[in-house]
């Protein structure tokens, strides 16, 4: 039998990796390089979140047992989320001295929602057809994402062509695109509520039509609510909100980047 220490310590343990994100290996010096003009430059950011829905889990604390509630709401009609996550990064790296601009600002909303679009049913079909056993993933507790490799290719579509050359006709050369599936909230006891995401990010030369860095990071915050995951949802989803804006200020692109 689990002990309550025990289970405190990795409820803990699951709070702090929450908050603290990613560590970022040491970049490749050409890879720093075509980096580097990043301290400067425009970059425009862009979030798309694949299904508008908060995947919620619960784990309840019995007597001799643990036992576990899992949910999905649906958001799209109260939370207009690719808008205000891009909104939450370009926040986030401006705090790091950088000069980003959400491409809400820069490109007609028609380009963007049809290049999100796209890029969204190739996110789904690359999990689909190159990691099958996704489906069966959940169950066996096993996380997996799609394929790097698929990220660090040039998106190669006419959706996207439009949305780069409207981002270029304002002067920007540099897109940070961040892609994830869902949002998470987890009540992992003690009180506790975490709200989660895990975004791909990249970034794209829209110049040179080139991908220069990708990684994963982690979106998150924690909330003492009690454990209440509805609470994630009220008032126009402003908890899970709340989390996702300070979520984007715990990811430090700047060090990632090497232009500190």
């Amino acid at each position: 039998m689990i002990g309550l220490r025990s289970l405190f310590a990795a409820a803990a343990a699951t709070a702090v990796a929450a908050l603290t994100g990613c560590a970022s290996a040491p970049l490749a010096p050409d890879v720093a390089a075509s980096l580097a003009p990043l301290r400067d430059a425009r970059i425009a950011v862009s979030y798309d979140l694949i299904h508008k829905e908060l995947t919620s889990n619960e784990t309840l604390y019995r007597v001799v047992y643990l036992t576990f509630n899992s949910s999905k709401q649906d958001f799209s009609g109260v939370w207009s989320a690719d808008e205000d996550m891009s909104g939450y990064f370009v926040d986030s790296l401006h705090a790091q001295s950088l000069h980003a601009e959400s491409v809400y600002s820069l490109a007609p909303p028609s380009v963007i929602a049809s290049a999100n679009e796209v890029h969204s049913k190739k996110v789904v079909d690359n999990l689909v057809d190159k990691n099958p056993e996704v489906f069966e993933a959940p169950a066996k507790g096993v996380k997996v994402l799609p394929l790097r490799s698929f990220f660090e290719t040039w998106p190669a579509d006419p959706e996207f062509a439009a949305l780069a050359d409207a981002l270029q006709a304002k002067g920007v050369r540099y897109l940070l695109q961040l892609t994830t599936l869902n949002v998470q909230g987890l009540a992992p006891g003690y009180g506790m509520v975490v709200v989660r995401a895990f975004p791909n990010a990249r970034v794209l030369d829209l110049a040179q039509h080139k991908v220069l860095w990708t990684g994963y990071r982690m979106q998150s915050d924690l909330f003492q609510l009690g454990g209440d995951l509805k609470a994630l949802e009220i008032n126009g989803m402003a908890k899970t909100k709340e989390g996702m804006a300070n979520g984007a200020k715990h990811i430090d692109f700047a060090s990632a980047w090497q232009l500190k």
